[in-house]
């Protein structure tokens, strides 16, 4: 009896051990499955913060990448510098057989011509460049707010309106340094390159200023002739890959003769870029100094 009992016993303590031993690999089965579901969270969380640009890593993670989407669905919609940089990226392989055409607007922003314009920009889905009066920009730091957040560049023109070549060097880079602290402050961002009034520089300006300077190739002339058919004609005949267009966004008449321009050339099959992306695609030769 006592036998049986001490056999009873050990078949009870072997079953327990079983038992345990299967709790125990059954938990350690769970807590590797765990770690191995908080790796794939975490890689996916990684995947997001690098933005990747392949759309099909992407849609693994779909939860967390919603924003990245969102970013590449519009430029208007997340315009920091790194979602420029990563449009950029995904871009590249397209945009060297594109014809590329900078928009550029001098002289802003104004109250009410620029904003008309940003708003056509929007709706047709195409970033210019703005080369900013400081003097203009401090009246309206929320339209250079509106153009970072709407994907376009902002870039320095000069404090005032002054000729660079008159001035000594300390002064023509304080009207940089001054207008670029004007754009940062409404902006969060640098601007990366400028543009002397008059398009007046000279070898002091060319070598000393710590900027590239980006001239034009399409003078429309607009602020000589306040004509829109003018602006339109003088832009559509003349605009070829690689274009720099000048016009000035202190004017209706230029507004107007750009909304018409852009138009006809994406109909024309042109594609729309900043100056900071036709620099990377393109040699532009006089137009960047």
């Amino acid at each position: 009896m006592i036998k049986k009992r001490f056999i009873a016993i050990v078949m009870l303590i072997a079953i327990v051990a079983i038992v345990f031993i299967k709790m125990e690999d059954s938990k350690a089965k769970q807590e590797l499955l765990a770690e191995k579901a908080e790796a794939k969270n975490l890689i996916a969380l990684l995947d997001v913060q690098e933005q990747s640009s392949e759309e099909t890593e992407q849609d693994s993670v779909q939860g967390q990448s919603s924003e990245a989407t969102e970013q590449e669905d519009s430029i208007q919609e997340q315009p920091s510098e790194a979602s420029k940089k990563r449009a950029l990226a995904q871009q590249a392989h397209s945009l060297a057989d594109e014809k590329l055409v900078a928009l550029t607007f001098d002289d802003g922003p104004h109250p009410q011509h620029t904003e008309d314009l940003l708003d056509f920009l929007k709706a047709e889905r195409v970033p210019a460049t703005f080369f900013i009066l400081g003097v203009q920009g401090e009246k309206h730091p929320d339209i250079l707010s509106r153009m970072e957040k709407e994907g376009h560049q902002l870039a320095v023109h000069s404090y005032d309106h002054v000729d660079f070549t008159k001035l000594s060097l300390q002064d023509a880079q304080k009207q940089i340094n001054q207008t670029n602290q004007v754009i940062k402050d409404a902006t969060g961002v640098d601007a990366t390159v400028m543009r002397p009034p008059f398009g007046a520089i000279n070898d002091q300006v060319t070598k000393n200023v710590d900027m590239p300077q980006i001239l034009w190739n399409i003078d429309t002339m607009d602020w000589k002739h306040r004509d829109a058919n003018y602006i339109y004609n003088t832009i559509v005949k003349n605009t070829e890959d690689g274009s720099v267009i000048l016009l000035h966004d202190i004017y209706g008449t230029s507004v107007e003769g750009a909304k018409r321009a852009i138009k006809k050339l994406k109909k024309d099959g042109y594609t729309f870029v900043t100056i900071d992306v036709l620099m990377n695609f393109r040699d532009l030769g006089l137009v960047v100094r």
